[in-house]
């Protein structure tokens, strides 16, 4: 009689329990299908934003920018002229002159290497300075403020403030002109000749120090005698510049190569014709 009694109990708790597993099954399949429908819809959503975001920036942007990116390093006379490598590295005040009197009367107009991929480029150079000499301050500057030109210096930080080389004051003036100044290493070694961690040092520390003393961000690198390789690039990407410059000639940039920037060598035996034929 006991066991008559306790069968249907039995079967009471098992049907609560089954009918338990069927709600719960249920509840987590209607979920997931639920969450599947969320996630899908939230997918759609942002193929469609993406493209339409990568178009907008297209049209504010310039993803080419075959202008003129000139190199000098002095501007100044060379008294002696045994010295073949100082004379090739300086170009004479009275021919710097000219040239940013053709530039002027031509009604070309400079701009940093940060404004060429959102600036309109018709007519604009930039001018580049590698390595900060004091006569860039003593013979460029002045004739560039007369005619409202900027450039861009690419300061070696070891050197600021030492015979032959601008200072920090002579920075920030320029600076307030509107000039750039950017990266050129601590000390200007070899890059591809360095170890990672030596390489680094260079290319972080040279622009911990221009970004303290001037207060404004670095963004552009400048390899020093045009000299690194395929990691240097990486440490630069890195440490969160935008671009560097080569000593490669040409004209043909573009955002796809920011870190491996062309331009024009301007030496001593530069002629008006071989700085206008890039023009």
């Amino acid at each position: 009689m006991e066991k008559a009694k306790v069968k249907p109990y039995l079967f009471i708790i098992l049907a609560l329990f089954l009918v338990l597993i069927i709600f719960l099954a249920a509840y987590f399949w209607c979920k997931n299908k639920k969450d599947a429908a969320e996630t899908k819809t939230n997918n759609q959503s942002t193929t469609t934003i993406e493209p339409t975001s990568k178009l907008e920036t297209k049209k504010v942007a310039n993803i080419n920018f075959p202008i003129p990116i000139y190199m000098y390093h002095h501007i100044q006379n060379v008294a002696d002229t045994s010295d073949q490598l100082l004379v090739n590295l300086s170009l004479a005040p009275t021919f710097f002159q000219e040239e940013m009197a053709y530039l002027k009367t031509n009604h070309y107009e400079t701009l940093t290497l940060d404004e060429m991929s959102d600036t309109p480029l018709n007519k604009k150079v930039a001018l580049t300075f590698d390595d900060g000499y004091i006569d860039i301050y003593q013979n460029a500057y002045p004739m560039m403020e007369k005619l409202g030109f900027q450039g861009t210096v690419f300061a070696i930080t070891d050197l600021v403030g030492t015979p032959g080389y601008m200072n920090w004051d002579n920075l920030k003036t320029l600076q307030k002109a509107g000039w750039s100044i950017e990266s050129h290493t601590v000390s200007h070694p070899d890059l591809a000749n360095l170890s990672n961690d030596q390489a680094n040092y260079q290319i972080v520390e040279s622009k911990k120090i221009i970004e303290k003393e001037l207060g404004a961000k670095v963004n552009f690198f400048c390899y020093p005698s045009g000299k690194y390789n395929n990691e240097t690039v990486v440490l630069l990407k890195a440490a969160g510049y935008k671009g560097a410059v080569t000593t490669q000639y040409g004209t043909e940039n573009s955002v796809y190569n920011l870190f491996e920037l062309q331009r024009i060598r301007i030496n001593g035996g530069t002629s008006l014709n071989s700085f206008t034929s890039p023009l």
